[in-house]
């Protein structure tokens, strides 16, 4: 992999996060629509175009029956009924790996040679299958899997220089937007082997987002008509006002770990609420010590006491609560590793694992057509163009 370029999808349930990586160590994350993650949601326009982003948020106004906001969730069902036509599952998130692939190769003004998909370590042959299918369906390279959890303790060990020797184990706690995993390593000589894992599918930051929605809606002009605009916009106007509501919650949150108190701006009822770091601590605790809890539990079914413990990696976007670090410090004695970047750490780590020594690789899901291939003429907005006649060929990662 040294000096190819390539590029690694960390799929969500909410966003993806994208980085590309090119020779000589050249990394950089890859930026949508203004902002530092891409949205998932897809929405099928009425001439079958699977349209993603905030593009495809707007259109979930004008036809909610087309839009669906997380792929991820679908993954079992097979196929997904949008609007009167049905797709399959690994077509809509065909869809966003395809805009992710081409804002990738854009800013890398090159034809990117290799793509990365993270997975969820409890994924069985299935599921990793529909996703790799998913990125071959629209074009994209052969892709290689990595199990997250092993992809985060790889960004650690390696571009964190964390000393982990073989026979030491590290706990992964990896808090996203919509679910909860927390995975105990060891090290080996040859990477990482899987001792136990646990996780929760209804909690995540999102759910930190909303309790500071409904607290905000409790403090400031409870019965005002606005808060149902802004909870269930039905207008372009809602929705840039809703949109921006959360992206200022998500941004207060982050302020609080800096500071005792921020102001969130209410639009549409054009209040600056106060929230204090008490306040939020007090919602934030109830839903961050059930991820502790299994943590704890996880620890117990891999039987590795905490103290013998090597790190505590905490990834993903909302580990970076200074409450995460309280609590689990409080609860195994061990002080977590953090970083200024954790929604970055799976998706550079996977980059990296490839090239360490004694990396864990996977191979890749057998690349099957789906069984549910899009419909004639169907096509995800975005999607990579046929390979130029000088690009280097795409061929899929062989792994031992």
């Amino acid at each position: 992999m040294k000096g190819q370029w390539q590029v690694a999808i960390d799929f969500g349930t909410s966003n993806a996060i994208v980085v590309v990586g090119g020779p000589n160590a050249w990394i950089s994350p890859v930026g949508f629509d203004g902002g530092p993650t891409l949205s998932v949601g897809v929405f099928a326009a009425e001439n079958g175009t699977l349209v993603v982003g905030r593009d495809a948020e707007r259109g979930a106004l004008r036809a909610p029956g087309r839009f669906e906001p997380s792929p991820k969730r679908r993954i079992d069902e097979g196929q997904v009924l949008l609007g009167d036509r049905e797709y399959d599952v690994s077509w809509l998130i065909g869809a966003v790996m395809a805009r992710a692939y081409s804002d990738a190769c854009r800013l890398a003004r090159t034809r990117v040679q290799a793509v990365v998909l993270p997975y969820p370590i409890g994924w069985g042959q299935r599921r990793r299958t529909a996703l790799a299918t998913a990125a071959t369906a629209v074009g994209l390279p052969a892709p290689r899997l990595v199990p997250e959890p092993i992809a985060a303790a790889f960004h650690f060990i390696g571009t964190r220089r964390i000393s982990v020797p073989p026979g030491r184990c590290v706990l992964v706690y990896d808090l996203g937007g919509g679910t909860f995993e927390a995975t105990v390593l060891r090290r080996t000589p040859q990477g990482f082997e899987v001792l136990a894992t646990g996780g929760l599918s209804d909690v995540g930051g999102n759910d930190i987002d909303a309790a500071i929605v409904a607290y905000l809606r409790e403090q400031v002009r409870p019965d005002d008509t606005a808060w149902g605009q802004l909870t269930r916009p039905e207008s372009s106007v809602e929705l840039h006002a809703a949109r921006a509501l959360w992206d200022g919650v998500r941004s207060a949150k982050e302020r609080l770990s800096r500071a005792a108190s921020v102001v969130v701006s209410v639009p549409l009822l054009g209040v600056d609420a106060p929230l204090g770091r008490e306040q939020f601590e007090q919602m934030a605790r109830p839903i961050l010590e059930r991820t502790v809890e299994v943590s704890r539990e996880v620890l117990g079914e891999a039987r590795v006491p905490p103290a013998d413990l090597a790190g505590v990696f905490p990834v993903d976007g909302s580990s970076r609560i200074p409450l995460v670090t309280t609590l689990l410090h409080r609860a195994l004695g061990v002080a977590p590793t953090s970083i200024e970047e954790p929604h970055l750490a799976v998706a550079l780590g996977s980059l990296i694992a490839p090239s360490l020594r004694g990396a864990t690789r996977p191979g890749a899901a057998p690349v099957t057509p789906p069984h549910g291939m899009p419909p004639q003429g169907v096509r995800p907005q975005n999607a990579p163009p046929a390979r130029p006649q000088n690009a280097p060929p795409a061929r899929p990662q062989s792994a031992p």
